[in-house]
């Protein structure tokens, strides 16, 4: 990804932030992000959001900030920063053609099924009808 530049090597190896930031940006740019596809109607969006919802609890089971850990600024406007980037994500998502939507579409089930529902068919059937859902599955 750096391009023989050792500028930009030098960049990714100290600060592995810029790096994570470069690789999402490259593949939403090439429509290869599975992992934001909008929601077509009222019950996938629910569905989907309700999902986002449980994984992040799962993953940050006492709250995103530590008690006292917002003091002196620490966190400020890191809540609000987060609420950008997904809504942004959702934009650009959006903004894809329709074949790239359907390519994405299929990505994303053919990665939830793989990584969360290989043996049981009811998952799979959910899979295969709310891609959003699927894609919120592998967001986390």
């Amino acid at each position: 990804m750096a391009n023989n530049c050792s500028r930009e090597e030098d960049q990714f190896k100290s600060m592995p932030m810029s790096a994570a930031t470069f690789m999402v940006g490259k593949m939403e740019a090439l429509g290869a992000c599975y992992r934001t596809i909008p929601a077509f109607n009222l019950a996938e969006d629910y569905l989907s959001s309700s999902v986002r919802m449980q994984l992040i609890a799962k993953s940050q089971p006492k709250g995103i900030y530590g008690v006292g850990t917002c003091m002196e600024g620490f966190a400020k406007g890191d809540a609000d920063s987060m609420r950008v980037v997904g809504l942004s994500s959702d934009f650009r998502a959006l903004q894809q053609s329709a074949s790239a939507m359907t390519g994405q579409s299929y990505e994303a089930k053919r990665m939830a099924t793989k990584l969360y529902a290989s043996e049981c068919h009811h998952e799979q059937e959910q899979i295969y009808k709310w891609p959003s859902v699927a894609a919120a599955m592998c967001r986390y």
